[in-house]
């Protein structure tokens, strides 16, 4: 491989790497889904449990659940049973949070702010 074609492969990849961070931009770009993050970092919530804590129509997180979940950011946990015997499907933070909360400044610290705060008008964009 020549000089030149090093140079090009890594630019390509450099493209790859913009895009997926880009995308990772994407996701956490509405408030709510920085809300959804904090409240799923101790424990898998299922899509009825984040609306009531946020006090949001259920389609709503239901709709940026799906886009954290694309993105990586959530993950489902094993099924179970509800209430009326209703599939429940729980979410939690994957490790990506983590990685991505230590490499950019601030985010770890909205995420780890205090879960009272959830659904009081809380302004996830700020630091506690």
């Amino acid at each position: 491989m020549t000089d030149e074609q090093r140079a090009g492969a890594a630019e390509v990849h450099d493209v790859h790497v913009f895009e997926e961070i880009a995308d990772l931009c994407k996701a956490l770009a509405a408030p709510m889904r920085w809300q959804i993050l904090s409240a799923c970092l101790e424990s898998g919530r299922t899509n009825k449990e984040l609306a009531d804590v946020l006090g949001v129509n259920p389609g709503s997180v239901l709709h940026h659940v799906r886009t954290l979940v694309a993105a990586g950011l959530l993950a489902p946990e094993g099924e179970r049973r509800g209430a009326r015997n209703a599939v429940e499907i729980p979410y939690k933070t994957t490790d990506l949070v983590w990685r991505v909360g230590r490499s950019t400044a601030h985010l770890g610290d909205v995420l780890l702010a205090p879960h009272q705060t959830l659904g009081e008008g809380a302004n996830p964009s700020e630091p506690a």
